[in-house]
């Protein structure tokens, strides 16, 4: 799974370097694209469900991704931003965003630590740019830049970014907090489950995120796969508000 991120990290990188400026490009395209070539590169061991347009809100979460590996399952809950180039400084500008007077990411905060079993909320952004020493994010367990494209999705912790854009949302600002997001399925970490939770959320004990099985909504919609119509989608939405549900096999 690691090398499948590896490749679709580099695939953003390079088409957001031949757009450049990409006014056009908007963060739920590049989603699209990347859930599509995962699940076909995946060999079965990535399930998608997305949600309908008519179910979305306007303070939706982008991912719900579970990930299963050693018999147990932990979840995260995904808002992607898309990099912004300049002549002075690169930046994220939409992590300012507000909705209805809050914070986008205390609204995500929030949004996790209600679930029934309870996810860590993450940022992930899709990047390119000239300024490569701004995106200074190095891999978590070899403590090393890597190559460029491999940091066309780098990740950091929504608690992690509400410190920060109290300050600024430029790049060299918000990669200090950053790292690939590759690093999240990296045999190296996925290898103990309790120490991956413990290095991405150290604010938490680790045994609270980790679970036997899934939410009931996850084995509904992509293990067990159950149709249900428009309505039953909506009713599952109204709890999980969120774009695309995965499940990840490492």
């Amino acid at each position: 799974m690691k090398f499948i991120f590896c490749n679709e990290a580099c695939k953003i990188w390079e088409a957001l370097e031949k757009e450049r400026y990409h006014t056009n490009r908007n963060p739920e395209a590049i989603t699209k694209d990347f859930l599509s070539s995962l699940q076909i590169n995946s060999r079965g061991k990535v399930r998608i469900h997305s949600f309908d347009r008519e179910t979305f809100n306007e303070d939706s979460s982008d991912l719900e991704i579970w990930i299963k590996t050693q018999k147990k399952w932990f979840g995260i809950l995904v808002k992607t931003k898309l990099i912004q180039l300049n002549n002075t400084d690169d930046s994220y500008p939409e992590l300012n965003r507000k909705i209805d007077g809050n914070f986008e990411c205390d609204l995500l905060i929030k949004q996790a630590s209600s679930r029934i079993k309870k996810v860590i909320p993450f940022y992930f952004f899709y990047n390119f740019t000239n300024k490569v020493e701004d995106l200074n994010c190095k891999c978590y367990c070899l403590d090393k830049f890597m190559y460029p494209g491999y940091l066309g999705i780098t990740a950091a912790l929504a608690t992690d970014i509400r410190k920060k854009i109290i300050k600024n949302s430029e790049v060299k600002n918000i990669s200090v907090v950053s790292f690939p997001a590759l690093c999240l399925f990296c045999p190296n970490n996925i290898y103990d489950i309790k120490k991956v939770i413990e290095k991405f959320n150290s604010n938490d004990t680790s045994q609270s995120y980790i679970y036997d099985t899934p939410p009931d909504y996850v084995n509904d919609l992509l293990i067990n796969k159950k149709e249900f119509n428009l309505i039953k989608t909506k009713e599952y939405n109204n709890v999980i508000n969120v774009k695309h549900l995965l499940s990840i096999e490492i």
